[in-house]
């Protein structure tokens, strides 16, 4: 509803006009206004302009055309201006509001109807004017409260207080070059005016805005399938427009809908709707009754979770995510599903066999995995080499025997050990070879368990120098192993005899003591054998060593060879040091530019780069990649020798940076 109340002249020369419905408000307060506003179809101003009286001239352009301007010429008792001119127009029109004007405009309002917040709106103009001395104060009563906003021009008010429920409180007083800008909340105003002498009083408007009333809102209630009220996250994820939400309601002022199944149900006051859903407990286990992590989800987003059990609120549209982990000491499984409802997953055992050197079961290891899920079997902990990843579709049972990588060269020792003892005793063979295989599948165990690289590749690690390797271990074991411990049985059956000599060994014995012992009383042919097939056997070791050694330093590091590496590819890392503040990470940043140049300059000559840094380093400088000079300079930056600016400029003799990267860093 809109009412424009006729003009309620206050006397002479002031008046007030009152609004209630849509309206906007541009005001300006102080000396020489230059932005009035912009009229949106309905519009009303007022200027105000210290002047002479008749000589004054003013026009006012909206949308760039000129409306008609009423003028009054009000005089005061000003030292300056004798006359305080108010201009006012009426325009419907859309466009910005230009007003021209022999003077400058001291106060500005402009009103737009049907436009902006909904109220009670009233506009006073030039409500008290007096002469420059004038000092007492003055209270400006409304007729609704609301919040406030006066201009004072000339002698402007210095303080003011707003009268709020009976009680005078401090307002708000904005002060400038001949101004007081006033703002508050109350139902009248007091105003006390600055030491001005020179000019006269002039209060050139307020302006009062007083809201609505409170209009309650409409309130709807909601059950679910089970007679209980619907919870109140539920809602808030069902119902669009909702001002408030609760359990089992909602509040809303001009309309909310129902959005669940389907198209939107328009929301109506004081009415019960029914969603479908209800309390419910969601279970997710194993079929052999493990609780399993699980969580809920609605539209997309979490709600609950839990292990095991979660109480909620179940839609058509809830899911249920669920985890399945489980880990053994060979085993791994990591299984995630997403269910309708309550979960029971269903498990199928997985069983390792661990078996002996001579194939029989030793121990058992079972775990348990879904149906379409992968299990990870490691067993280089406990000793052997089996390593995979199994698919599970049905009961699995898997036998792991001992035999580490390099079990066939173990064999073919024990075999030709054993050719040698039946040399000398035909009955000693079985124990022999039994003894022999168990004595180097020991040794080879704990090998077994620290590594797992190829014979040729340990070799290589011995030579140059790396820790001893679990593999490594387990190759010597199986070379040496058998003819070291025969030589050191030996020495104990000599300090035997000596000490208790009517002690012996019944021939046939079985035990892996008394076989070597047997093997160690061999003639002298046998025992050479033995030394000799050993020492036959670190010889191949040792070349094999050599071999990756010269393969893994120089390995297709031949040359010569140009390298080609396009500076684009290194954009990034430059960019990086170009833009980074701190030391230590401008350092990285140079250690990431040499480490990726010397990699590309290997690839431009149809190199792969392996190893370290350091091992690159040597194959680019075997192929002719680098200098020597160059090679070093690139250590040194990697290694971060020296501060930021000279590793740049070192870098910069070897890798196109390109210009002013390294001037732009200190």
């Amino acid at each position: 509803m809109r009412v424009l109340v006729a003009l309620l002249f206050l006397g002479a020369t002031a008046y007030a006009a009152q609004y209630v419905g849509n309206a906007s408000v541009y005001m300006a307060c102080g000396a020489w206004v230059v932005d009035f506003g912009h009229c949106y179809g309905d519009c009303m101003g007022y200027i105000f302009i210290p002047g002479y009286g008749a000589r004054d001239v003013v026009r006012v352009y909206v949308g760039g055309r000129e409306v008609p301007v009423n003028l009054t010429s009000i005089p005061v008792d000003d030292f300056y201006r004798p006359y305080f001119i108010v201009g006012s127009f009426r325009a419907r029109a859309v466009g910005p509001v230009r007003v021209e004007s022999g003077y400058g405009v001291e106060a500005y309002i402009l009103v737009n109807f049907g436009v902006g917040p909904s109220g009670f709106h009233q506009l006073y103009v030039t409500p008290f004017i007096a002469g420059r001395g004038y000092t007492r104060e003055v209270v400006l009563n409304f007729t609704r409260p609301g919040r406030f906003w006066v201009c004072t021009v000339g002698k402007y008010a210095g303080e003011a207080y707003a009268l709020a429920n009976g009680t005078w409180v401090r307002a708000s007083v904005e002060r400038g070059y001949y101004k007081g800008f006033v703002q508050g909340l109350g139902e009248a105003v007091r105003l006390l005016w600055a030491y001005v002498p020179e000019s006269a009083v002039k209060v050139a408007y307020v302006y009062v805005y007083t809201p609505p009333p409170p209009v309650p809102p409409k309130r709807t209630y909601f059950v679910g399938l089970d007679g209980a009220p619907v919870p109140a996250w539920v809602l808030s994820r069902l119902v669009v427009g909702a001002d408030k939400v609760g359990d089992g309601y909602v509040e809303f002022y001009r309309s909310a809908y129902l959005n669940q199944s389907g198209a939107p149900v328009p929301l109506e006051a004081n009415k019960t709707y029914v969603v479908n859903g209800r309390h419910c407990r969601l279970v997710a286990r194993t079929d052999r009754g493990d609780a399993l992590p699980m969580e809920v989800y609605l539209g997309g987003e979490r709600v609950a979770s839990g292990v095991g059990e979660v109480r909620t609120y179940c839609l058509p549209e809830t899911r249920v995510r669920y985890s399945y982990v489980r880990r053994t000491n060979a085993t791994y499984v990591a299984y995630s599903g997403v269910s309708q409802g309550n979960v029971t997953l269903p498990l199928l055992p997985v069983a390792l066999v661990y078996q002996s050197v001579l194939g029989l079961p030793v121990a058992r290891e079972v775990t348990y995995a879904p149906p379409g899920s992968e299990v990870s079997i490691d067993t280089r902990r406990l000793g052997y080499s089996y390593v995979s990843r199994v698919r599970v579709e049905a009961p699995l049972e898997i036998a792991v025997a001992p035999l580490p990588p390099v079990g066939a060269l173990g064999a073919a020792v024990a075999a030709a050990l054993a050719v040698m003892a039946a040399l000398r005793r035909h009955a000693l063979v079985g124990s022999a070879v039994a003894s022999v295989v168990v004595i180097s599948a020991a040794l080879a165990a704990v090998g077994s368990a620290l590594g797992g690289m190829m014979p040729g590749e340990l070799a290589a690690a011995i030579v140059g120098n790396t820790p001893l390797s679990g593999d490594m271990l387990q190759l010597w074991a199986l070379l040496l192993g058998p003819p070291i411990i025969s030589w050191l049985w030996s020495a104990l059956d000599a300090a035997r005899r000596m000490v208790r000599p009517h002690m012996v060994f019944h021939a046939g014995a079985s035990t892996a003591s008394s076989a070597i012992l047997y093997l160690s009383h061999a003639s002298l042919k046998p025992a050479a054998a033995v030394v000799a097939f050993s020492t036959a056997a670190a010889a191949l070791l040792v070349s094999l060593a050599v071999y990756t050694r010269l393969e893994r330093s120089v390995g297709g590091c031949r040359g010569p060879c140009t390298p080609r590496v396009d500076p684009a590819e290194l954009a990034r890392e430059v960019a990086r040091y170009v833009h980074e503040a701190r030391p230590e990470a401008r350092l990285q940043a140079l250690r990431d530019i040499a480490a990726k140049y010397l990699q590309l300059a290997l690839r431009s000559c149809g190199l792969e780069p392996r190893g370290d840094f350091e091992q690159q380093l040597a194959c680019a400088v075997s192929a002719g990649a680098l200098t020597r000079e160059e090679a070093e300079r690139l250590r040194r930056v990697y290694q971060g020798r020296g501060a930021p600016g000279e590793l740049c400029h070192e870098l910069s003799k070897v890798v196109p940076l390109g210009e002013g990267v390294c001037v732009e860093i200190p």
